[in-house]
């Protein structure tokens, strides 16, 4: 479900680019992208996919010290890729914003899914 979630809203997010089609700026670290800069694919992928581990080990092992690990490492990867595209400068901070909560309406609409379909019990 995740994976599928994952396709799909890379697919959105790329016609989302392609309507705003918002230029990259233009000092770049490594190398310039290729593509539209808003909204940010990598943030958008890090707030869906290492957001629905941390809302399933945050649900599923509530209290368990192994869950909580799990929750803390997936927040640090979202915070990561979403801090290492800024600092590379391939993005905007809008940019990244707006992926961040793309992903993250994208993770709402999976987990709502999950829970009207029995998929996860809430605890």
């Amino acid at each position: 479900a995740i994976l599928a979630a994952q396709v799909c809203s890379q697919g959105v997010a790329e016609l989302a680019k392609r309507h705003f089609a918002r230029k990259r700026p233009d000092d770049w670290i490594f190398h310039q992208e290729l593509g539209f800069s808003y909204p940010s694919g990598h943030a958008s992928t890090a707030a869906l996919f290492f957001g629905s581990w941390l809302v399933y080990a945050a649900s599923a092992g509530a209290g368990h010290p192994a869950a909580a690990v799990a929750v803390a490492l997936s927040a640090v990867f979202i915070v990561g890729i979403d801090w290492s595209r800024l600092a590379l400068g391939a993005h905007y901070p809008t940019d990244v914003a707006g992926g961040t909560l793309f992903g993250c309406g994208w993770l709402a609409l999976l987990w709502a899914a999950a829970l009207h379909f029995g998929a996860v019990h809430p605890k």
